[in-house]
């Protein structure tokens, strides 16, 4: 699996989106939440509740550890 950066935060949630959605044909599938079409992946993970809290960002960075040198972090 490729690693996203936290600091650029469209494409995070994009992956988050992406590990989440089962079935997803197209970027306005990822986009629907109960019929309701978000602008940003950003907004669209925050209403799927998943960026509630720092538990993905600590994973994030753990998984990060495990591919880079801290000078790449």
């Amino acid at each position: 699996m490729y690693t996203v950066s936290p600091l650029d935060k469209e494409c995070f949630c994009l992956q988050l989106l992406l590990l989440h959605t089962p079935g997803a044909k197209s970027f306005q599938n990822l986009m629907t939440v109960n019929n309701n079409i978000y602008d940003s992946f950003q907004e669209t993970a925050l209403v799927r509740e998943l960026l509630n809290n720092d538990n993905e960002w600590c994973r994030c960075l753990e998984e990060a550890i495990q591919w880079q040198m801290p000078k790449e972090l």
